[in-house]
């Protein structure tokens, strides 16, 4: 089928994904389901996974196997490893609960979001191994969704926590260690 072979096809289908998680912040059954935010994170992930590779048409990128291999290897095992580590942390694909303790430690005490780290970083590192240049084009897409995501996420979060986490947010970045700037300003 023509339309499995569509890059676009996969852009629509993970952007389905986050639209659907998008509720998982404004409600809270849904936001307590753990079988629905799995299914979001799932769909997201399929057509960011999905899209870079081969049997998708698409320009590719001109680079080596081996350099493809040396920088697309890394870059998708430490988003990965940021995925995984930062998950194990606290209750995954639920919204924020004010039953649960504000993690501010590990990959936490670093960057107040490293799931999104992750999330940017591994998409990233399969479009490198495949060549994929839309891939590559979309990772600051994704990122910008899930930055919005992130925006809401925080303002339930200064609901829930208050001071805490308004001190929390003053101490450690939102994304990158050391840099502020895209850390949610106080409001």
């Amino acid at each position: 089928m023509v339309v499995l072979q569509n890059p676009f096809f996969y852009a629509f289908v993970a952007l389905f994904g986050l639209c659907l998680s998008s509720l998982w912040f404004s409600s809270k059954k849904l936001g307590r389901s753990w079988l629905y935010g799995a299914t979001c994170v799932a769909i997201f992930a399929i057509g960011r996974l999905l899209l870079p590779m081969p049997f998708v048409l698409q320009p590719r990128l001109e680079i080596s196997d081996m350099i493809a291999n040396v920088v697309g290897w890394p870059i998708l095992i430490l988003g990965l490893i940021f995925c995984l580590l930062a998950a194990l942390q606290i209750k995954p694909v639920t919204a924020p609960d004010r039953n649960e303790p504000l993690k501010t430690t590990g990959l936490y005490g670093i960057v107040r979001h490293p799931i999104i780290v992750g999330e940017t970083i591994w998409p990233m590192g399969l479009s490198v191994l495949m060549a994929s240049t839309i891939g590559m084009a979309l990772t600051p897409f994704w990122f910008l969704c899930l930055y919005m995501g992130t925006r809401v996420e925080e303002e339930q979060m200064e609901q829930i926590f208050g001071d805490e986490y308004r001190e929390y947010k003053r101490r450690v970045p939102g994304y990158i260690p050391f840099l502020k700037c895209l850390s949610a300003k106080e409001g």
